[in-house]
C-alpha cells in the first residue's frame, strides 16, 4: 500500500492523500509487533513525470464521479475540450476511471435527457479528461443500471475507440527509440522484429487513429509509417506543414 501510494499518490488532491496516509497509519495497528516496529512512515519510492497535472482543483469533481458510479446515477456536467474553448453541456452515465499516462479520465455513456429512460446517444462510449470538467451535478433520479460497463479494450492499442479496428506497421530506426518501443506491450497481437539493418519493426492493432497518429509523430525522423498508407500519407502531409513553420 505505500508503494501504490508513493508511485501515484501525486495524482490524488492533498486532501485525499491525507486520508491515505491515515489509513495507512492505522492499518499498520492491525500488523503484528514486530511487523508494526519495523513499519516506516518515510516515503520508499517516488511517482515521477514531467507535465503531470495538478488534481488539486478536481477533489469535488472525482467525489461527484465515485458516487456516480458506485450509485449508479447519471449526472449533468459541463466540459471544455480546449483551453478557452466553448464549454458544453452533458448527460452522462459515468462508468470508469481511467488512468494513462498519469491523466485521469472518466469513461460512460452520453445519454439523451429528452426521455424519462435513459437511452444512450452513441453507439460507443465517450472519454472524458477528469480535470477539463468545469462543474458536475449528480441526477439522483437517472440511474444509469441498466447500461453497460466499460471495463475498456487493454487489448488493442490506444484508449479511444474511434474506428473499426486496423492494422499498423511502424519501422523504427531510432536507438532509443528501438529500445523504449521493445521494452513495452502495446496490443495483445503485437509483433517485434528485428531487422538486418538494425531497425525494429513493430505491427499492431488498434481502433484509434489519432491516437496512433500521435504515437507515430513523436517519434520524429525516428520512426516510418509502413501501413496503412492513410496513415502514412497523413503524416507526410503533416511533415509538409511543419516545414512551413520551420
Amino acid at each position: 500500500m505505500e508503494l501504490c501510494r508513493d508511485l501515484i499518490g501525486k495524482l490524488l488532491p492533498e486532501d485525499d492523500l491525507l486520508e491515505l496516509n491515515k489509513a495507512l497509519f492505522n492499518a499498520a495497528n492491525y500488523l503484528p509487533r514486530k511487523a508494526r516496529c519495523n513499519f516506516k512512515t518515510f516515503s520508499i519510492a517516488t511517482g515521477f513525470s514531467k507535465g503531470h497535472i495538478n488534481y488539486s482543483n478536481s477533489k469535488e469533481i472525482l467525489h461527484k464521479l465515485y458516487e456516480c458510479i458506485t450509485q449508479k446515477n447519471c449526472c449533468s456536467l459541463s466540459y471544455q475540450k480546449e483551453v478557452n474553448g466553448t464549454i458544453k453541456e452533458y448527460y452522462f452515465a459515468p462508468k470508469r476511471i481511467i488512468c494513462l499516462r498519469d491523466t485521469l479520465y472518466i469513461k460512460g455513456w452520453i445519454v439523451d435527457d429528452q426521455h424519462d429512460e435513459v437511452i444512450c446517444k452513441h453507439p460507443n462510449p465517450t472519454n472524458f479528461s477528469v480535470h477539463r470538467i468545469q462543474d458536475i451535478h449528480v441526477l439522483e433520479d437517472k440511474s444509469s443500471e441498466a447500461l453497460s460497463d466499460v471495463i475498456g479494450n487493454h487489448e488493442m492499442f490506444g484508449l479511444i475507440s474511434e474506428n473499426e479496428p486496423f492494422k499498423v506497421i511502424l519501422r523504427f530506426t531510432n536507438p532509443h527509440a528501438i529500445t523504449y518501443v521493445a521494452d513495452r506491450i502495446w496490443s495483445s497481437d503485437q509483433k517485434l522484429e528485428f531487422n538486418e539493418d538494425g531497425s525494429l519493426t513493430l505491427s499492431f492493432t488498434t481502433d484509434s487513429y489519432y491516437e496512433t497518429f500521435t504515437f507515430a509523430l513523436s517519434f520524429g525522423r525516428g520512426v516510418e509509417v509502413i501501413s496503412p498508407e492513410e496513415l502514412r500519407e497523413e503524416v507526410k502531409a503533416e511533415i509538409k506543414e511543419m516545414k512551413k513553420i520551420y
